[in-house]
Order: C-alpha cells, then sequence, then structure tokens
C-alpha cells in the first residue's frame, strides 16, 4: 500500500519559491508557496524545461509540493540526482514521519539529513556501507531501481522487460518497477541501469509511482530571451559584459516602435513581424568582425529575425546562413530582415562589419516562437494588474517572487533583477545567485532582524557568493542598502555568513545583528548626527575598526566603506571576522552631517548601477572560521547578536550553524573580490578585475522603488 502523499497549497504560476520544511536549514529542492493576492493556476513553473519530455511529470510534482526547483524559477531537468537528493524527493511525495535515529555518520550537516533518517527509517534505503550513506554520490538508474520497489512497495513480476541488466543485483527490483508502468526503459529492450538518473526522470518516477495525473503546461508564458550581453574584450571588468544599455521588449515589435529612447530611428511598418519581441544590442554603429559580438540565451526553440538597415554598408558574409525573407519600413525606408531558425541555449551573433576596415549598422533582433508567430502574453490571476516589460513590478509579482518560508514566517530573499516571465524589474538587485552554489537554499532575509525586532527593508540585502581555490563556496549576505537615510541610523545590520563544501554540503551559518560603528563623514570621518532616528545613537565607536563613510555632498570621496573588526560576538559564532566592503558610487549621499535626508545622484553621474567590492582582511588579517571559538557545535541558537546562548524557544533565539571540527582561513586570497558577470554575479576573489557597474537593461530604479515603497505604506 502506497503512503498518502502531502498535498501543498496551490503553488504560484510562475514564481515557484523555496519554502523549508522545518527550522533553520533549507532543502536544496524545496517546497514551494503561493502568492496570498489569488489562486494560481498550475503549469508553467519553471523556465529551463520547456519541451522536455518530463515536463508534464516535473509540473505535476510541483503541484502536490513534492518539489520547488533547484532554485529561482528553475528545476535543473539536466542535473543528475544525487543520494541526498533521492532521500528528499522521496521523503516528501511519500509523506514519511520524522526519525529520531541518526543512521549514517557522513551526511552531518547536510539540509537533506532529516529527509535521508526518514527514508533510512521506512527502509527504503540500507546506505552504501560502514554506516555511511554516500550522500553526495549521484544514483544510477539501476539503484532507483531499488529504491523505488521499496518506496512504493512493489510486488515481484516473473516478466523480464530488459536485456542489459542481466547479472544486475538490481534485475529483479526494476522489472518491478517496469511492472508498475514506473519506468518505460531507455529504448527497445534496454534500460540503461548504469546511467545516472536525471531530476527530469525522477519527476517521471515519482508521478507514475504516486500516481499522479501529467500536467501540461497550458500556454507559452515566459519571455523568449532570459539574458543577453554584448561582449567586450577590450574590457578587464564586469563591464565586459554590457547589458545596461541592452534593451529587451518582448512582444512590442509594432508601427511607431522606437529603436531606443534617444535614437530618430523608428518602425514605419513592422510588415509581418508585428508583435515579436525586440532585443537592441548596446552599440548602433560597430567596426566589429569577430565571432563573438553579442550573445543572448533563448529559452526554447525559436525563430529569430535581423534587421538590416543595408544603406549605409555591406552585410558580414557570415549573414549568407540566413534566410532573407522579409522587410520592415525604418524612418520610411525598406530595411532587409533575415530569419534563421534557433535551439534553445546560448546564441552568438558575429560582428556586423563587413570588414576591419569599415564600420556597419547593428541590427535590430526580432525574436518569435519556432513557428513564426509572436508569443502570446503571459497571463495574469483575475483581477490583478498586468505587469509592463521594462518598468517597475506590480506589488503582486514582487511578492510571488521575493518572499520564502524560513522558520515558519515568511520573508523576502533573492530574485534577479528583472522577472524572467514578464520582464518587467524589481528596481533592485541582492548580488549573487544563491544557484551558484550546489543546492543551497534560499534565505530569509529578515529572519535576524524580526528576532529584535529590527526593520530592515529586502532590497537593502546584497549577497556575495565565491569559491575559494580548495573547492569551498563561501557565502556573504549584509544589508547594506545604499539608497535611503536609514543606513545612517542603523549601527547594527544583519549579516550571514555561510561556507558550503563544493558539493554543497553546508558546514558553517551565522546569522546575527552586526556592530559597523556610527555612521561618518567620507572625508573627515566625523560622526554624521541625524535628528530623526527615533532613538539616540550610541557613542562614537572605535573608527580605526569600525566605520560607515557616508558622502555627504555629491563631490565626496565616490564610493562608501563599511567595515567591522574583530568582535566578541564574532568569535562566539566561529569566526575571526575581519570583514570589509566598500561601495563604489552608491546610490545616494547625505544632504549634510545630521544626514535626516539623502538625495539621489544626477544624470551627469553616469549613476546607472552601483558597483561592490569585498575585502577579506583588515589590516593584514583575514577573516577565519574556526569551530574551536563557537559557543557550540552543531547546530544551536543564540540571541540576535550572538553574545550569548539561549534556548531555541526563547522569542528571540537565532539559529546557527558549524560542523564538528570545521576551520577555514581564507589568508590565502587576494584581498579583494569582485563580481565577475552580471547575471548570477559570482565573485572572484583571484582574477585581477575591476570593479564595474551592475545593471540590466536599466532595471536598478532606487527613486521608483521607493516611492513603490512610499506610496504602499
Amino acid at each position: 500500500m502506497v503512503p498518502s502523499i502531502r498535498v501543498s497549497r496551490s503553488l504560484t504560476y510562475s514564481f515557484l519559491i523555496a519554502l523549508v520544511l522545518t527550522g533553520f536549514v533549507g532543502l536544496s529542492d524545496t517546497v514551494g508557496v503561493a502568492s496570498e493576492d489569488g489562486e494560481l493556476p498550475p503549469g508553467g513553473t519553471f523556465v529551463d524545461d520547456d519541451l522536455n519530455t518530463h515536463e508534464a511529470y516535473i509540473e505535476a510534482i510541483a503541484a502536490v509540493g513534492v518539489t520547488g526547483g533547484c532554485g529561482y524559477q528553475i528545476y535543473c531537468p539536466n542535473d543528475d540526482v544525487s543520494r541526498a537528493q533521492m532521500a528528499s524527493f522521496l521523503a516528501r511525495a511519500l509523506d514519511l514521519p520524522a526519525s529520531s535515529v541518526d543512521y549514517f555518520g557522513d551526511d552531518d550537516g547536510s539540509p537533506h539529513e532529516a529527509n535521508i533518517n526518514r527514508v533510512a527509517d521506512a527502509g527504503i534505503t540500507l546506505g552504501c556501507g560502514n554506516n555511511e550513506y554516500c550522500p553526495s554520490d549521484m544514483v544510477s538508474r539501476a539503484q532507483m531501481g531499488s529504491f523505488l520497489a521499496r518506496a512504493f512497495q512493489l510486488p515481484a513480476t516473473s516478466v523480464n522487460y530488459f536485456d542489459d541488466d542481466d547479472g544486475s543485483l538490481h534485475e529483479a527490483n526494476i522489472n518491478r518497477v517496469a511492472d508498475a508502468g514506473i519506468t518505460l526503459g531507455c529504448g527497445g529492450r534496454s534500460y540503461c541501469p548504469a546511467d545516472n538518473v536525471g531530476r527530469d526522470q525522477m519527476a517521471s518516477f515519482l508521478g507514475r509511482g504516486i500516481p499522479l495525473d501529467p500536467i501540461e503546461s497550458p500556454f507559452p508564458v515566459r519571455a523568449l530571451v532570459s539574458r543577453f550581453y554584448e561582449w567586450r574584450p577590450d574590457r578587464d571588468d564586469i563591464r565586459r559584459y554590457q547589458v545596461d544599455d541592452v534593451i529587451y521588449s518582448p512582444r512590442q515589435m509594432a508601427s511607431g516602435f522606437q529603436f531606443t529612447d534617444n535614437s530618430d530611428d523608428v518602425v514605419t511598418n513592422a510588415g509581418a513581424y508585428d508583435g515579436w519581441d525586440v532585443l537592441m544590442p548596446e552599440s548602433r554603429w560597430s567596426n566589429r568582425t569577430d565571432a563573438d559580438f553579442f550573445k543572448f540565451f533563448l529559452t526554447r526553440p525559436a525563430r529569430v529575425a535581423l534587421v538590416w538597415v543595408e544603406r549605409y554598408k555591406d552585410t558580414p558574409g557570415w549573414l549568407n546562413g540566413w534566410e532573407l525573407s522579409g522587410a520592415v519600413s525604418i524612418d520610411g525606408e525598406v530595411a532587409n530582415v533575415y530569419e534563421r531558425s534557433l535551439s534553445y541555449g546560448w546564441q552568438t551573433l558575429a560582428g556586423p562589419a563587413p570588414n576591419s576596415s569599415e564600420g556597419s549598422r547593428v541590427p535590430m533582433i526580432l525574436v518569435s516562437e519556432s513557428t513564426k508567430t509572436a508569443t502570446l502574453d503571459a497571463q495574469v490571476p483575475d483581477g490583478l494588474t498586468t505587469p509592463a516589460a521594462n518598468k517597475l513590478c506590480t506589488a503582486w509579482v514582487r511578492r510571488a517572487g521575493n518572499e520564502c518560508r524560513w522558520d515558519g514566517e515568511t520573508y523576502g530573499t533573492w530574485h534577479p533583477q528583472i522577472d524572467p516571465t514578464y520582464w518587467c524589474a524589481f528596481g533592485h538587485e541582492h548580488g549573487s545567485n544563491p544557484a551558484l552554489i550546489p543546492g543551497a537554499p534560499f534565505v530569509g532575509y529578515q529572519y535576524v532582524a524580526d528576532k529584535v525586532p529590527q526593520d530592515e527593508p529586502d532590497m537593502g540585502f546584497k549577497e556575495t557568493i565565491f569559491q575559494t581555490p580548495e573547492g569551498y563556496w563561501v557565502r556573504f549576505i549584509d544589508h547594506s542598502s545604499t539608497a535611503s537615510e536609514r543606513r545612517v541610523c542603523a549601527q547594527f545590520h544583519t549579516m550571514y555568513a555561510m561556507v558550503y563544501s563544493s558539493s554543497g554540503t553546508e558546514l558553517f551559518r551565522a546569522g546575527f545583528k552586526l556592530d559597523f560603528g556610527v555612521a561618518v563623514d567620507s572625508d573627515t570621518k566625523d560622526p554624521l548626527n541625524p535628528s530623526n532616528c527615533g532613538y539616540s545613537l550610541p557613542a562614537l565607536a572605535d573608527v580605526t575598526s569600525f566605520e560607515r563613510r557616508i558622502r555627504t555632498t555629491a563631490d565626496s570621496n565616490d564610493y562608501e566603506q563599511w567595515r567591522a573588526g574583530p568582535t566578541v560576538e564574532a568569535a562566539n559564532l566561529g569566526m575571526v571576522l575581519n570583514h570589509e566592503f566598500d561601495i563604489r558610487d552608491p546610490f545616494t549621499f547625505c544632504t549634510g552631517t545630521t544626514c535626516n535626508t539623502v538625495a539621489f545622484h544626477s544624470g551627469d553621474r553616469n549613476q546607472t548601477g552601483t558597483q561592490r567590492v569585498l575585502d577579506n582582511t583588515f589590516k593584514g588579517n583575514p577573516m577565519i572560521f574556526n569551530e574551536q571559538l563557537s559557543l557550540a557545535s552543531g547546530t544551536y541558537y543564540t540571541d540576535p547578536w550572538g553574545n550569548a546562548l539561549i534556548s531555541s524557544s526563547d522569542d528571540q533565539a537565532t539559529q546557527q550553524y558549524i560542523a564538528a571540527g570545521f576551520y577555514l582561513n581564507l589568508g590565502s586570497l587576494p584581498d579583494d573580490c569582485v563580481a565577475t558577470e552580471p547575471w548570477d554575479m559570482p565573485y572572484s576573489c583571484e582574477e585581477d578585475l575591476s570593479v564595474g557597474k551592475v545593471n540590466i537593461s536599466d532595471s536598478l530604479d532606487p527613486v521608483g522603488w521607493l516611492a513603490v515603497l512610499a506610496a504602499e505604506g
């Protein structure tokens, strides 16, 4: 008899966000939550499984809460399933009860440990020998046959379904799952027992075994293009990926469409391309002939067209591989259109110049469905406002795409600058994408602040993620907003520090209120004296170790420096803390040393983005993680400042974690870490790169965002 499954609340239609089932530790494959503004239909949940053979079952297991994907709106269908992930899949699919037994010694600290114990308690797994589970090993299709046969308690069969599993220890169980219709093999009479199980295959195994009805995505909902950049090899910073002046306008090709905001070029006749997506590279004229001029990522197979204004120069030779198939009018003059069918994934366009001595107009890129039809408008729930592309997202989109469940509460969490379905902008960015780390959970940003309690808007949280030469993933999350005066009043700001193994096993997690001292003038280092904070400011901290250097005029030093030196609280949590980051060209500056208000920089400063540099050392002292300094090991609870151990039932109980014996010294890293790519913003501490601005399609709008916050109360 198959155990009952847990059915979750209705999921958001296209904004499936991480939900942690219990406690502070997240799952690498997490359960989704629904928008509070309406019931959203299933289907179209993930952006990376379109046209996948298993998509209908991926949707089915998402709809009942068995999976929430592997990151923001992604399922990672092509990734292999680890033994740890497999345990969580099965534990949730079968609604297995918790176990008080710790069966294995090699899964301590894994976000899947509780589920591993559940499947062991249910007799589904026996481990891999020697009291070990081997959580990082991938699951073969042969092993999965045995897991599924035991999980669903399948009866024996006398039928031999496949020829390539003869002699396998798992053959009998493979036949059981075939007899139950859970597996169809991999073609003919083959099962491919030695192949690893993909996450997409896992969805079909579970969907058929539970069983669930497959859910077909009812219509295309997401934009055809998910990311892009104009490659600039001449630069040595993040602006090698030129994105901030590239404009993507889904479904907007039409008569009257303007090439760019500051261009006189206007479409006077869209012809057969009415309603197609428009993608405009940053350059309007170029003499580049290289093969890597412009790149963009298609979310599914598409028909791509290039509008070539040929009245200036000849076309390059590579365009001969495209079909001349139509025309549009630009300013009343005919421009030829070249088309080609392109597949899912990254696409590259070469430079537009016919040769190195002649420049050429850069083409307008048009994109449609593979059937040469415009993509349907993304559906919104009844009664909710339709988001506008390249404008601030509506409130229901922001909530649905910017929330996670943590510790039983709902908090803001990471999201990209641009929503991948409606292509509206969130108006701010959160730095590094947690999906860079295998299985890394979303973090509830206000978790620590709520324990104080303290008001910290989620827009101010910035993630910095990098990998050490040894393979460790290091993750910092700081509350460091530069768009309002709140940063001046608050001496303590939330900081999370986390370390994971190369495979994603959590080794360290601390979240606490970090002392950045009293804010000082960026030039003079005199303390600022705001009078509207609502409370008395503490005495001036030692500015040689703690400081927030804030600009007090438009002409002040062009960066803010946030520095926190070693503290007893940090040591209590197992850290020798030397944490500093410079924010270049912050969005605002104080209007005087009282700093009761801030002013936004004028447009002539080219204030189109933000820049951050992380410094791992201060005065030669590196950041160190050391379990021997910690108040406790394993999972434990402190007050929000990390001063002392407290009971987990206390209202201010803040959960921390450090693996027994864990030690990591970041002293071997160069001082500065900078972002190296704008979409996921991975940081590098090894490359000698200049810092660059981060802004995708003019998506950063702190002025507009603050106005929205004020209007919504």
